[in-house]
């Protein structure tokens, strides 16, 4: 399974070390002296510094389009300076161009191979290029050289689990909490893979501790509500989904995994309310108590009568109990092939061909090949919900020389979730 981590680069390239680079940084940066600094690099046009620190600035404004030009026009300038190059890299990768910054982040080690900063981000942008042995590699030069760097750590467990080794990708996680236990991204990868191996309990705990620690993070609200849908705590991922909307009421159209196990909850909410106004759904032994009146008719509109001969009471009951017996497994089977279909339904596929050929096997698994042909089936899929019915016909031989044609309806609905990718930053 492919988990996407939240992925983390050291801080953003430092202000140089120059006289004139003396504006604030931060979301504190104050756009005068944005205006300034841009003014300064006109009048220095051939001075890279100035492009990088007015780059590094917008970055750290988080205007990061605005921050590409500088921060290129600085590499071209001076195409030795490695810090020209991470900075570029650091501004690419927040655009969501892994692979451009995957190239700057190479040339920047290159440039200077002992840079841990430069390391780790070059393993960060490996990991979301899918190139996780080449990024183990390269993050484990960054920890040689950085052994305490939290975002390495956390950074090496995505690289790991991405190689296939599970247990060392977790051991990573918990170190980077560890070193650094105030970083909320480091504690979500956990829950990610604890989520991802099957285990929702210890997901839960980590995703309840971040949220006493972050309770208006609403991404941690909807991350709780998943892991309860998949531990069938339906009414408290109900309340985790709408904690989230409270917080945000475009947090979950925002993701569609999420939007697809809300709607699913709000139509299985539905469905237990129209089933619990119906009443009861009958069982098998309920429905089998009907077959002998359903003979009774069939054999000429006949009535149970109060006074009847005792030979020939005897005689019909046990006329209908040789022929209900006949009829039992028929009736079984099609209980057991609604129990099939309901498994094929919460099939987590979206392609109706691929349902369809599930049918196919179901089908042949109860012996009905001959009665129930699969493609005549319908079968509707709407997000997060799926419907299924198929009818079919069997004669049955109830006496010597008398048969009985026996129709079956069988119709489920069901939720299903198509596993999704989680996240990247």
């Amino acid at each position: 399974m492919r988990v996407s981590f939240r992925l983390r680069l050291d801080d953003l390239a430092e202000v140089a070390d120059d006289p004139d680079a003396t504006l604030p940084v931060g979301e504190a940066a104050d756009r005068e002296a944005l205006r300034l600094m841009a003014s300064a690099a006109r009048a220095e046009p051939n001075d890279p510094d100035y492009y990088h620190i007015l780059g590094d600035a917008l970055l750290r404004a988080g205007r990061i389009k605005e921050a590409e030009k500088p921060c290129r026009e600085a590499v071209d300038r001076d195409p030795l300076n490695a810090e020209y190059r991470f900075a570029l890299g650091c501004v690419l990768w927040r655009l969501g161009q892994a692979g451009p910054a995957e190239t700057a982040f190479r040339e920047a080690v290159q440039r200077r191979s002992d840079d841990a900063r430069s390391l780790n981000a070059l393993g960060a942008a490996l990991v979301r290029l899918r190139r996780d042995p080449e990024a183990v590699s390269m993050l484990e030069k960054t920890l040689k050289l950085d052994p305490q760097s939290a975002e390495a750590h956390s950074n090496m467990g995505a690289a790991l689990w991405g190689a296939g080794d599970r247990p060392g990708a977790l051991r990573s996680f918990q170190r980077a909490i560890r070193l650094e236990p105030a970083q909320a991204d480091f504690h979500l990868n956990l829950a990610l893979a604890q989520r991802a191996l099957g285990r929702a309990t210890e997901a839960a705990g980590v995703l309840r501790n971040m949220i006493r620690r972050w309770p208006t993070r609403e991404d941690l609200h909807l991350d709780l509500a998943e892991v309860f849908h998949d531990m069938g705590r339906h009414a408290e991922a109900t309340r985790a989904f709408d904690e989230a909307q409270r917080l945000d009421p475009s947090a979950i159209a925002r993701r569609p995994g999420s939007r697809e196990i809300r709607d699913a909850l709000r139509l299985h909410g539905v469905r237990g309310e129209v089933e619990r106004e119906r009443g009861p759904r009958p069982g098998p032994l309920a429905a089998l108590a009907h077959i002998p009146l359903d003979l009774i008719a069939f054999l000429g509109g006949l009535r149970p009568r109060i006074k009847v001969a005792g030979g020939l009471a005897m005689l019909a009951l046990l006329a209908l109990t040789w022929a209900s017996w006949r009829l039992l497994s028929h009736y079984v089977t099609a209980y057991l092939l609604e129990d099939d279909l309901k498994v094929v339904a919460r099939a987590p596929v979206e392609n109706d061909a691929v349902v369809r050929d599930r049918i196919v096997h179901a089908v042949r698994r109860r012996g009905l090949d001959d009665h129930l042909d699969p493609a005549s089936c319908r079968v509707e899929s709407e997000p997060g919900w799926r419907e299924i019915s198929c009818d079919y016909t069997v004669e049955a031989s109830l006496l010597p020389g008398l048969w009985w044609t026996l129709r079956f309806h069988v119709d489920v609905e069901e939720p299903y979730l198509v596993e999704r990718n989680p996240r990247f930053l």
